[in-house]
């Protein structure tokens, strides 16, 4: 049979089972004001023309809003949001297979297929069953791996002087498909280092290919990339910049969220850095609850103390103690962001984002006035680079280095075999909503929910068997490269290699440190996973290649 139509059968057969072992189960939609409850209430509040809501308020701009776009446009298909999201996600795997896997055959096509489709993070454990924004985040990422990595094997293949008219056309598509999805990846998740970071990394990559592809360098040519260099910024700003307009439009302000732009960082970077004087910072907690009455007892009754004096202990105090008892009675890692938004519109009458920018600037000037005042009680050096503190203040014993190698192996541990207790819980209070956007809830009798919760753990069972056979082979095959050539090894940093890497083990890193400093963050590693396929399968393309350049890409 035609290695095309082996193709073709395999994926029509992979997907048809991929679907047929999804379908029908519910999605997990547990009470969480500030996550998936949150993302329904937006996607509502677009489908209504209200953009993100009608009234600004605490939550309406503290997350991007690409996830919450992604699952109204679901809804007007009158299907499941996280059904349309992992058929979305299987077509985005289909055609990762097929650009970028050109080289292997078409059984090994249908192998790499189904280890992305069956990933153990995705379908086995809970959050990847939740409305979480990860679910939105990964087909997108690797979307912008695709057309990344095609756009540096097309760069490969030119002649000089870039006179290929199709493949320049063909870069150029994919140029501008990389950049915008990196783009989209900046209004879904807060992380936005990891996205410029990889876009530098591949801006370089492609100036230098270009450089090296072309015989001269002048003001003609110059002249020529320029409109490629304006389109491609143009791309991955654009999302942002969409945002903020259609924010501005709303709301009254040019701003995309409130956690990475505005006046909030600096004022929680400033606050988080405060603790008594002599005394020491633990790991976890932004601010002591000692730190927080001193601060209370000098400011004099004034803005600063009013919003200390409201937070909602029980509310905010709570989580930190149930995941550790040596956190009960203070705000723990993010928690305390959250209970100090409340305090201060709580507080304060607050209606639009413009107000609550002044009044950001206010506290901030505040604080920096009572540390200066009281120095004889309040230490005030700066511990915490916006949200995330100083290595002195990730772990209590003095190792905080120790504590992130521990923390980053354990992760990676969760990733190559992550254990399954997924069982569905309560759901949202707000299931009147999650219907109406068309989500399929966890509204069966125990004994349905215990069968959906034993596929689940099949899934999971599949998975890890298919991520534990990939690792095997990929270090089999690391071994017996150091033993034959052991310059081959040298593949692994291959320039589309080095782009899915950076992607991938920057956003491991920050996820590290979010668990250190934070709240747990195992399951966020889903958006990790299928990055660890990617490129694995991605160097056997590469390795044969290798071996034969020759090999029809047909295969």
């Amino acid at each position: 049979m035609n290695s095309k139509r082996i193709w073709l059968f395999g994926c029509l057969l992979i997907i048809s089972f991929y679907i047929f072992s999804l379908y029908g189960l519910p999605t997990e939609v547990p009470s969480s004001g500030h996550d998936d409850d949150l993302f329904i209430s937006h996607a509502l509040s677009i489908g209504r023309g209200n953009w993100l809501d009608s009234n600004y308020d605490q939550l309406t701009l503290i997350k991007g809003p690409y996830h919450s776009v992604q699952m109204w446009i679901f809804s007007i298909f009158r299907m499941p949001p996280l059904f349309g999201l992992r058929v979305f996600y299987s077509i985005v795997c289909v055609i990762f297979c097929t650009t970028c896997l050109k080289k292997l055959s078409s059984w090994l096509k249908c192998l790499a297929l189904t280890c992305l489709l069956f990933d153990p993070l995705l379908l086995g454990t809970g959050p990847g069953w939740r409305l979480l924004r990860e679910v939105s985040y990964i087909p997108i990422e690797l979307i912008a791996v695709t057309a990344g990595i095609c756009s540096i094997d097309i760069l490969k293949s030119f002649d000089y002087n870039l006179k290929q008219v199709e493949k320049k056309y063909a870069l150029i598509i994919c140029l501008i498909i990389t950049y915008f999805s990196l783009g989209l990846l900046m209004i879904t998740r807060e992380a936005r280092f990891v996205v410029v970071a990889t876009a530098l990394y591949f801006s370089i990559h492609v100036f230098c290919r270009v450089f090296i592809s072309t015989r001269y360098f002048n003001s003609k040519f110059l002249i020529r990339l320029l409109p490629i260099v304006i389109a491609c910024f143009v791309s991955i700003n654009g999302p942002v910049f969409i945002v903020k307009l259609i924010n501005q439009s709303h709301y009254g302000l040019y701003i995309s969220n409130e956690f990475e732009e505005g006046s909030f960082k600096s004022f929680y970077q400033n606050l988080s850095s405060v603790k008594k004087l002599g005394s020491s910072q633990k790991q976890y907690v932004p601010i002591d609850q000692e730190s927080i009455d001193l601060i209370r007892s000098v400011a004099n009754d004034n803005d600063l103390s009013n919003v200390l004096s409201n937070l909602d202990d029980l509310v905010w105090k709570t989580p930190g103690c149930n995941i550790n008892q040596d956190l009960c009675g203070e705000y723990a890692g993010g928690w305390f962001m959250w209970a100090l938004r409340q305090s201060m519109f709580s507080t304060f009458q607050i209606d639009t984002p413009e107000q609550f920018q002044d009044l950001t600037r206010k506290l901030n000037k505040q604080i920096i006035e009572v540390c200066d005042q009281n120095k004889n009680i309040l230490s005030c050096v700066q511990s915490s680079y916006g949200y995330l503190p100083y290595p002195e203040r990730w772990a209590n014993d003095g190792r905080p280095f120790v504590n992130f190698l521990k923390t980053s192996v354990s992760h990676f541990q969760y990733l190559i075999s992550p254990a399954n207790n997924f069982a569905y819980g309560q759901i949202t209070h707000m299931s009147k909503n999650a219907k109406e956007l068309g989500v399929s809830l966890a509204e069966f009798s125990p004994k349905k929910l215990s069968d959906f919760a034993d596929k689940i753990s099949r899934l999971n069972w599949v998975g890890r068997l298919l991520r534990n056979v990939l690792i095997t082979s990929f270090a089999f095959v690391i071994i017996r490269l150091l033993i034959i050539d052991a310059r081959s090894i040298l593949l692994l940093f291959e320039p589309s290699l080095a782009f899915i890497g950076i992607l991938g083990l920057l956003t491991f890193i920050v996820l590290v440190l979010v668990h250190i400093t934070s709240f747990p963050s195992r399951g966020y590693l889903n958006i990790v996973s299928p990055l660890i396929t990617v490129y694995i399968w991605r160097f056997y393309d590469i390795l044969v290649y290798r071996s034969n350049p020759s090999r029809s890409t047909a295969n």
